[in-house]
């Protein structure tokens, strides 16, 4: 990527939510619950705003990212965005089995 070329919306959306589970890991580590489970949801929201706007024709990428969403809301604590986002990516249709394994495995999590 040229200096002037800036990355397409799922690229910068992704490198965001990185950002910000660097950060709720860093929060988790210092006791902070409450900023840790704020940063896993900001990150999950950049992570499924990422994941809408990957093409079809990436479907590792997109799997990669839908686990991460997920993963990201779980962390958060946030069960029922958890299970209503896994629910919407299962239903697609168009994930790898290694990402729909993942996400349902989360979601059986979940109900445990």
């Amino acid at each position: 990527m040229s200096e002037t070329q800036q990355p397409g919306p799922s690229v910068y959306n992704h490198r965001l939510a990185s950002d910000l589970m660097a950060h709720a890991d860093v929060a988790a580590r210092r006791g902070d619950d409450q900023a840790a489970a704020t940063l896993w949801r900001q990150a999950g929201d950049r992570e499924a705003a990422a994941l809408s706007t990957i093409p079809v024709s990436r479907p590792r990428t997109r799997g990669l990212i839908a686990v991460s969403a997920v993963a990201c809301y779980v962390a958060a604590g946030e069960q029922v965005q958890a299970y209503k986002l896994a629910n919407k990516y299962l239903a697609m249709g168009d994930l790898p089995e290694f990402a729909s394994k993942q996400i349902r495995g989360m979601v059986e999590g979940m109900n445990t």
